[in-house]
């Protein structure tokens, strides 16, 4: 994934499943989660599981369903942000960056 190959953003974890992030995530402590997913209804839940664990978490979903329906019960669901597989690469490492340094600017306060 591209993802790995940015210097100013560091990949603590890949999980295939909703169980294994669920796992993983407690343990890495990352500042954001990039959510692959195909489904509304899997949306909402696994957001909602991940942000019990960590609340100040950032969600990004990426999806390959650019629909307004996808977009609306991801966000409302509790991502922070919305991003399709159809958009560019930079799109995507654009929303990370402006969500991690929004949180912590909220941590320096």
């Amino acid at each position: 994934m591209r993802l790995a190959l940015e210097p100013d953003l560091l990949m603590v974890g890949e999980a295939t499943s909703e169980q294994q992030m669920l796992a993983l995530a407690p343990a890495v402590q990352p500042d954001a989660v990039v959510m692959s997913v195909n489904t509304p209804e899997i949306t909402g839940k696994a957001i909602r599981n991940l942000l019990e664990q960590l609340p100040t978490c950032a969600v990004v979903v990426l999806s390959l369903h650019d629909s307004r329906k996808m977009r609306e019960q991801a966000l409302a669901g509790g991502a922070t942000a919305f991003v399709s597989k159809h958009e560019p690469i930079d799109v995507l490492l654009f929303t990370i960056r402006r969500l991690v340094g929004a949180a912590h600017d909220k941590q320096a306060k």
